[in-house]
């Protein structure tokens, strides 16, 4: 599946470059839906790029790709309180 990654990411945070953020994106560590209604679902990951970043991402289908439009390194707190939210509620 192909991962288009939203130009504004390198601009806000030019030491993460697409590639980075691609791989980490593929190599995710933790994953999950987000439940607030939305008309495209978004999912967040954080996972590693190939210098061992830790990366936080944010991504959407759209017409069958992934369009990640937000990725910061590292990831912050809300994002892991987030995730581990999505996963207590798993259960």
């Amino acid at each position: 599946m192909e991962i288009v990654i939203h130009p504004r990411i390198s601009k806000r945070h030019p030491e993460l470059q697409s590639e980075d953020i691609r791989v980490a994106w593929e190599n995710f560590l933790l994953s999950g839906m987000r439940a607030k209604s939305k008309r495209f679902p978004e999912e967040v990951r954080v996972g590693y790029d190939k210098q061992g970043r830790e990366i936080e991402m944010v991504g959407t289908m759209s017409e069958g790709s992934w369009l990640i439009f937000h990725a910061m390194t590292p990831p912050s707190k809300k994002m892991i309180i987030e995730l581990d939210k999505i996963r207590r509620n798993r259960r």
